[in-house]
Parts: structure tokens; sequence; C-alpha cells
């Protein structure tokens, strides 16, 4: 199976988070990231705090309007878990979790 090529705006999003990185290899943090440098995209930007503990939860930062017009059922500051009954969204969640735990 041959990958599909990212999406035009995937792939600049992706080179402007890389610029990021504080040492060649090392994933930026959210200090790193002025949403302001990409307004174009933000309608499509979702920022995800991680808290670690006592539990491993995910809450929204911040939700692009894009996503918002979508019918995406989270709002700012929501915990990921308060909304992830739907199927696709559990999935999304064990895929933050995977990601996280690299």
């Amino acid at each position: 199976m041959t990958p599909v090529e990212p999406h035009p705006k995937i792939r600049r999003m992706i080179a402007h988070w890389e610029s990021l990185a504080p040492v060649p290899g090392i994933l930026p943090g959210r200090q790193h990231f002025d949403p302001i440098q990409v307004p174009d995209l933000l309608p499509h930007i979702w920022l995800i705090d991680v808290e670690r503990g006592p539990k491993l939860r995910f809450r929204y930062r911040l939700l692009g309007t894009a996503l918002i017009e979508a019918g995406v059922p989270m709002r700012r500051g929501d915990y990921f878990d308060q909304v992830a009954d739907q199927p696709l969204l559990q999935e999304v969640a064990n895929m933050l979790e995977a990601v996280v735990r690299v």
C-alpha cells in the first residue's frame, strides 16, 4: 500500500512544527509554539494539554473554528474523557495515549 501524500496544510504545519524544535530531533514544547505564526491554519488546529497525574488525561486548550463548525463535540477546556463516548473519538483517545507513552 502506497502512503497517501498529506494535504498541503498538514505538510506546512509539520514543517512549521519541526522548525520550532529547540534541538534537532527533539519535539518542541507548547512554549515554542505561537498559533499566531500560522494564522491561515488556526481554524483547523487543536491543541491538547496532557495531564499526567494521578490519571492520564487530555484537555482541549484550543479548538479551531473549522472544527467547531464541523460539529466536533468538544469545547475549549473540556477533558477528552468527558466527550469520548463515540467510537471515533475513543479511537483518537487511544492514539493520543499511545503517543504520550512513547
